[in-house]
């Protein structure tokens, strides 16, 4: 596969259990859009891995993002909590960014103790009409990195794997890698994006590594300046409180 894969703008603390949920969300907007008019709820049921380690990884709160239609590059803290007020405050979720409908966390997000079959992390995610039918629903699977997969595509992963003996250009390793250089008398660069011009074009790869960059040096700039930080107002109590105790 692409590198551009797994090198990616993501949010945390898990890539499986924080940016895979956040992703199956922004899947299922792109299936219930010809359906959103006629939604009235949404439910969630997390299983295995997801259920048993989810809260502490946002598990739940990601998945409201993605439902939110947000994706990861554009989800900044102020955002978050936005969100997560109005749907933990208000119970309300605004359904692929939308249309809002009502939401309540302590039933429409189902912490299973079941492990389904396929993987460890799984997620079944539904929607029903006014009365309370059963419109469509999917279930993914956050198979590590960010990548989720449905029943059918997990299934599928033999023939994707076979597939990948047609490129013209295959790195096993790094040693195979430093081979391919000698032998066509290039750097690694310039072997890299030999190897990704057999998924995408030239301009494609260099849009997206800039990207990329980009959310790197806002996620810097972000670090060494508090004072744009959301937590500015939190430290200064902290301070105050200090110098008081000193007094």
């Amino acid at each position: 596969m692409s590198n551009l894969n797994i090198f990616k703008i993501g949010v945390g603390p898990s890539s499986s259990h924080t940016l895979g949920p956040l992703i199956a969300g922004n899947l299922f907007c792109k299936q219930i859009d010809s359906i959103l008019q006629k939604i009235e709820r949404i439910e969630i049921t997390l299983y295995g891995s997801l259920s048993l380690t989810g809260k502490g990884h946002l598990t739940d709160k990601a998945v409201i993002w993605g439902l939110n239609n947000v994706e990861p590059r554009f989800l900044d803290a102020n955002l978050q909590m936005e969100i997560n007020k109005k749907a933990f405050d208000k119970n309300i979720l605004n359904l692929c960014g939308k249309r809002e409908i009502p939401f309540y966390y302590q039933k429409d997000i189902i912490f299973s103790d079941i492990f389904l079959d396929l993987h460890e992390n799984g997620m079944c995610i539904k929607a029903f009409d006014a009365n309370n039918n059963k419109l469509t629903s999917q279930t993914y699977y956050s198979i590590g990195g960010g990548f989720v997969k449905t029943e059918e595509e997990l299934k599928q992963d033999d023939i994707e794997i076979d597939s990948n003996n047609t490129l013209i250009i295959s790195i096993e390793n790094a040693t195979k890698a430093l081979y391919l250089c000698d032998e066509k008398q290039i750097n690694l660069a310039q072997l890299s994006l030999m190897y990704e011009l057999q998924f995408h074009t030239e301009e494609y790869i260099r849009a997206y590594c800039l990207e990329i960059w980009q959310v790197i040096q806002e996620a810097y700039q972000n670090g060494i300046n508090p004072a744009k930080s959301i937590y500015l107002e939190n430290y200064n109590y902290i301070a105050v409180q200090k110098d008081c105790i000193k007094e």
